[in-house]
């Protein structure tokens, strides 16, 4: 909706309380390419639609004079292709052209939206995953932080190990490392932790392996052929990693229980099961350090069949009923309605809980419309103006590398190699592509360096929260780069000047030692200024030469540990 339809929603004045202290025009609220378009969020119940405050619930029908300051809605983009500042562009290297189209189309659905009688049409919309609140070395259980307790009984499908490389989440195919678990739940979708074994479970697990030690033995001695009671292998393979070895060898996590050989085997080491209680001390230490493994045939194929937890209570080993595996994987309750400890939950998250101060523990969520069908345009060839450009004598090598937009460069980070091209544009700026590899898989998938790429983006306003893990790396990854690449560039030699003044000896003073290397206004310049003027400007250039640097350093702060 827009002005125009604002007294017929029975919500006249939501556009301009939506503008309130943005110092826009009100003769602007409707113009074509910049005015207020909002997307109101309703529920439809069946013909009619009803407006909903921020806990979803209805507040009115639409078309009634409802409380605006209770109206839920956000307002949609411009027709720009660049920021306010006329110099941040809105689209990705490249990619001028089809933004363009886009920019035409969107204009023409905003002339519909704009000349409609009563509003522009009724949408699904779904929510992007946005950025969590972590907290690292904490462990919270889901209930807490991520999806309710009730849910997790009757919600099939929450926890889903990835076995292809991706995960379909609001339509789009995500990549995900396959057997690492992540909870899905409506529009949320975050890693979750496999917690280690605390000591209870660890001796529970030794005792079943005793009392298979036990019936081994009691087989062997009568003759009689070997076979595991089939109990306390469905447990121990729905906790652990149970599987016998292949070609390419036992994984350091991975158990079985070779009956062929009578071995115990466990990662790299071997024990002899018929006498495992001799081992008591090196498995018990071994299984405090491995993490609970989830059983995917389990969790997918017998959903709806009760899971069987063996636990220890003193020297007795007990059985434990739960509805299902998910929620003997999740549930911060036992059966029995008790407190269950966040370190006895396999699965858990390190996603902060909402608090009273603060009841979101996502930032950067916002709604993306579903079937909004943009009009197909003709657009005649016209160049799109741009911020003003200056001629500059094309570079094609800074130090090793090559900067052509073609050759492919390798550049080293902290956790490993990474190629890219780079290019001078128009502008004399320096515009660097990563290309995705394995270093860039695997450090996307380190919370730690995540919170570390979010706040250098943030701080360079850089951050899109539209984009991925990997994509949010890649952009960080090419602005350490950058920054690299144009240190290198404009790298001069020091210029020694004797007898200069004492406006200079200021200069040279705020001056680091590295700020030579970046600067484009020499010593010299402020020995030759006759005038306040001319000292001003040169004073202006060093603030700029100073912001310059600051920004490369806090660049390099913030990438040292990727």
């Amino acid at each position: 909706m827009t002005q125009n339809q604002e007294s017929a929603l029975g919500l006249s004045g939501l556009v301009a309380l939506s503008n309130e202290n943005s110092g826009e025009d009100p003769v602007k609220y409707t113009d074509l390419n910049t005015g207020t378009v909002i997307a109101l969020y309703v529920e439809q119940d069946k013909k009619n639609l009803y407006l909903v405050d921020e806990e979803g619930k209805r507040i009115g029908k639409l078309g009634d004079t409802i409380d605006l300051n209770k109206v839920v809605f956000s307002t949609m983009p411009t027709t720009h292709l660049f920021w306010r500042d006329g110099k941040t562009a809105r689209f990705r290297d490249g990619e001028q052209e089809e933004a363009s189209i886009f920019a035409k189309r969107w204009e023409a659905k905003r002339k519909q939206i704009f000349d409609a009688k009563v509003h522009g049409g009724v949408f699904k919309f779904v929510i992007s995953r946005g950025i969590p609140d972590i907290r690292d070395n904490n462990r919270f259980s889901v209930s807490e932080s991520l999806v309710p307790e009730e849910f997790i009984s009757q919600e099939e499908g929450l926890v889903v190990i990835p076995t292809t490389g991706t995960l379909s989440h609001n339509g789009k195919l995500i990549n995900f490392p396959n057997g690492r678990p992540v909870l899905q739940y409506q529009d949320t979708l975050q890693f979750l932790s496999n917690n280690n074994f605390t000591n209870k479970q660890a001796q529970t697990i030794f005792e079943i392996l005793k009392r298979i030690s036990n019936q081994i033995k009691e087989q062997t001695e009568k003759g009689e052929k070997v076979a595991i009671n089939r109990k306390y292998i469905n447990f121990l393979q729905n906790v652990l990693f149970y599987k016998a070895a292949k070609e390419r060898g036992f994984g350091a996590n991975q158990i079985f229980i070779n009956t062929s050989t009578m071995e115990l085997m466990f990662g790299d080491q071997k024990f002899d099961i018929t006498n495992i209680e001799q081992f008591e001390t090196p498995i018990i230490e071994r299984l405090l350090k491995t993490f609970n493994s989830v059983n995917n045939y389990t969790l997918t194929k017998t959903f709806n069949q009760p899971f069987t937890e063996l636990y220890l209570e003193g020297e007795e080993l007990k059985e434990r009923q739960w509805k299902n595996y998910q929620v003997y994987l999740l549930s911060s309750k036992y059966p029995d309605g008790s407190t269950r400890s966040v370190s006895d939950i396999p699965l858990s998250t390190n996603v902060q809980p909402p608090t009273e101060g603060k009841s979101f523990n996502y930032s950067q969520k916002y709604a993306i419309l579903q079937e909004l069908e943009l009009p197909e345009v003709v657009i005649k060839p016209a160049k799109i103006k741009e911020p003003k450009k200056e001629e500059i004598t094309p570079v094609t090598k800074i130090g090793e590398y090559t900067i052509d937009g073609t050759t492919k460069n390798a550049y080293n980070l902290k956790s490993g190699p990474v190629e890219f091209t780079a290019r001078i544009d128009e502008a004399n700026n320096i515009v660097v592509s990563v290309e995705e590899n394995e270093t860039v898989i695997t450090a996307a998938l380190d919370d730690n360096v995540m919170k570390t790429v979010i706040a250098g983006l943030k701080s360079f306003n850089r951050l899109d929260a539209a984009k991925g893990d990997k994509e949010l790396l890649l952009d960080f990854i090419a602005l350490q780069i950058a920054a690299n690449l144009e240190k290198q560039r404009t790298t001069k030699p020091e210029v020694e000047v004797q007898d200069t003044s004492s406006i200079e000896q200021e200069y040279d003073a705020a001056l680091r030692p590295e700020i030579p290397a970046l600067s484009l206004v020499t010593a010299a310049d402020v020995a030759k200024a006759k005038t306040s003027e001319e000292v001003e400007r040169i004073q202006k250039e060093l603030e700029e030469i100073q912001k310059r640097y600051n920004d490369l350093q806090e660049i390099r702060n913030c990438a040292w540990k990727i």
